[in-house]
């Protein structure tokens, strides 16, 4: 546990809770929004004023739409986070142990079965086969094989 005080928790910066003023921000500094205030102020001096009354609802609707698709999104996505914390299976206390993936600190050893996402980075000390999907990090589609190799210092 010291080494978890020292080092802090193994887990990425994630800006918690939404914001509903900079969501509303973004979807208005938007180009199709700068388009339509441009056409709108243009129909002003051309003295349409059905098209600006027209575009004005336009403008609004889109506002509103991508707030909201935007927000139902952003909740969604927190949700997902906190249903998705990872777990590792490490070596303490000379036992493995079932712990949350942010309490993983250097020099903890990971236990990894097939499935298995990774929860650190990880220095292989001893593998059976092991193939890891890279994807994400790589764009290889598939699996790359891995070996334990002699780390130099």
């Amino acid at each position: 546990m010291r080494r978890l005080e020292k080092i802090g928790p193994n887990s990425l910066v994630v800006e918690e809770g939404i914001n509903p003023f900079r969501l509303l921000i973004r979807q208005v500094n938007n180009p199709l929004i700068y388009l339509l205030i441009f056409a709108a102020i243009l129909s002003i001096f051309i003295g349409h004023t059905i098209d600006v009354i027209v575009i004005a609802g336009v403008i609004i609707l889109n506002i509103l739409f991508g707030f909201f698709q935007e927000w139902r999104a952003e909740k969604t996505l927190s949700a997902l986070r906190r249903m998705a914390s990872p777990h590792a299976k490490v070596l303490r206390d000379g036992n493995p142990k079932l712990i949350d993936a942010s309490e993983v600190v250097p020099g903890d050893i990971l236990f990894l079965e097939t499935g298995d996402k990774v929860a650190a980075d990880a220095r292989l000390i001893w593998v059976n086969e092991l193939q890891v999907d890279e994807s994400a990090l790589t764009g290889e589609s598939l699996p790359v094989a891995k070996i334990v190799e002699v780390f130099k210092t």
